[in-house]
């Protein structure tokens, strides 16, 4: 869209990438700068790209509006069409009404298609696709980081990615939690972990190394906590990250009992690890195991794996097995 005083709206626009919220939030900007056209609520319609046919959009998009300048035509899951369904849309887009305003909404659309080349040309000459993939981890933890300075604090790195761990990578959720911690932060020291582990609400999706972090520190209430909120890894996945774990700690001690546990340099020599904060707490969390515990749950874990693959619900086993290894 060309951002000016007087909104220029294009005929045709795609929204298109992973970042639901962000398509969200720009349709809803678009819907909200065509009131200037009139009634939009009876000149607006929204289409399904599992559901309705692409030549139901297209005859929307040459309907006259009524009591509009303009006709606002939406379709959603774009990605849902096969080759012949894009190519309805890619005729229309080469000639489009310029009493219509199409957009699509899609998770992934390949740029070679006759869609996408069409739509890159429709118009004036403004922007008629909108990229919005979801940012990497580390934009997340930036962005932690800016919207703590905006507000004339800081925030550690280790907090930033410990509060997009525990947040989600969701911007608005991101923003709510910080100004909660800032509201009972009061010194001027920068936000640590430990405050992001107290204040952030325990609702978002996890990601697996949250819980295995949990683990690593033996905080068996924690662990069950997150547990249901593991994303991106089902059960054997995680048994296996964590038995990875296991063995990283059983290495850590053998790496102290050595050269002391200070060792950070042989640790991530032996682990094949270029980062110095992938192992900051190896040291500490070995601790909280015996030699003997850790190869235990190395042991039963084989057999952990062997029930879940024969049958048995796997979020149970890796339950009861998680809850046995840490109340040794």
């Amino acid at each position: 869209m060309t951002s000016t005083k007087q909104t220029i709206h294009q005929p045709v626009y795609l929204f298109v990438g992973d970042d639901e919220q962000k398509k969200e939030e720009m349709l809803t900007r678009l819907k909200k700068s065509c009131e200037k056209y009139g009634e939009m609520t009876i000149n607006t319609d929204v289409f399904e790209g599992e559901a309705h046919t692409p030549e139901r959009a297209v005859s929307a998009c040459l309907t006259l509006p009524f009591a509009s300048e303009k006709r606002l035509v939406i379709i959603k899951n774009l990605e849902k069409y096969e080759t012949p369904e894009l190519n309805v849309l890619a005729d229309y887009v080469a000639e489009p009404s310029d009493m219509s305003i199409l957009v699509m909404l899609a998770t992934s659309l390949a740029k070679n298609t006759r869609l996408y080349k069409n739509t890159a040309k429709a118009g004036d000459g403004g922007k008629t696709i909108v990229e919005c993939s979801s940012p990497k981890a580390w934009e997340f933890v930036n962005f932690a980081t800016s919207v703590a300075a905006s507000k004339g604090a800081k925030i550690t790195n280790p907090a930033a990615e410990k509060l997009v761990a525990l947040t989600g990578k969701n911007t608005v959720a991101i923003s709510k939690e910080l100004e909660k911690i800032l509201a009972s932060h009061t010194t001027s020291s920068p936000i640590s972990e430990a405050e992001v582990e107290s204040l952030v609400s325990l609702s978002a999706k996890v990601t697996p190394w949250v819980v295995v972090d949990a683990f690593s520190a033996r905080n068996i209430i924690k662990v069950m906590e997150l547990l249901p909120r593991v994303e991106g890894m089902d059960a054997i996945g995680l048994l296996t990250v964590t038995v990875n774990r296991i063995r990283e700690l059983i290495c850590a001690k053998e790496i102290a009992a050595a050269h002391g546990a200070g060792a950070t340099n042989e640790l991530m020599q032996e682990l094949g690890i270029n980062q110095s904060w992938r192992v900051k707490n190896h040291f500490q969390w070995a601790r909280q195991f015996s030699m003997e515990e850790l190869r235990e749950a190395i042991k039963s874990s084989v057999q952990a794996e062997k029930d879940m693959k024969s049958g048995s619900n796997q979020m149970a086993v890796l339950t009861l097995w998680l809850a046995r290894t840490l109340s040794q």
